[in-house]
């Protein structure tokens, strides 16, 4: 049987010379995403509290950016503010809505170097709150 199957030793270190490079190739790729991923939800978390700050004190833009940064610059290093808007919304239901637009370019690893994101965050208007 072994004549006609040929040998087959050493096939084993053949096969793991092919597949090894691929495996460790996915898990950086892996390990990367995850680390855009982090970035970005991190950052969405900052706009977010920005935009509970500048609610919580009447809508203002400075109060807002103070909060984005600050929580950026602790949470996202790297991270610049290329754009920042805050405008005033209703819902439905009447209550006021204050709404922060972020551009953010964040610089980090190799394939997501530079990469620019835009992120929004709502949080009721509590100076216009009656």
């Amino acid at each position: 049987m072994r004549a006609i199957l040929g040998e087959r030793r050493g096939s084993a270190v053949a096969s793991f010379a092919v597949a090894a490079p691929l495996v460790i190739a996915l898990m950086a790729a892996l390990l990367q995403l995850t680390g855009y991923v982090h970035t970005v939800t991190v950052a969405q978390s900052a706009v977010d509290e920005a935009a509970r700050q500048a609610g919580r004190y009447g809508g203002d833009p400075t109060t807002a950016r103070l909060a984005l940064l600050d929580t950026l610059a602790s949470a996202v290093p790297g991270a610049t503010v290329t754009g920042l808007a805050m405008t005033a919304d209703t819902l439905p239901a009447g209550t006021p809505l204050l709404v922060v637009t972020c551009s953010l370019t964040v610089s980090g690893p190799a394939p997501f170097s530079r990469s620019s994101v835009t992120l929004t965050g709502r949080a009721v208007d509590e100076a216009r709150l009656s």
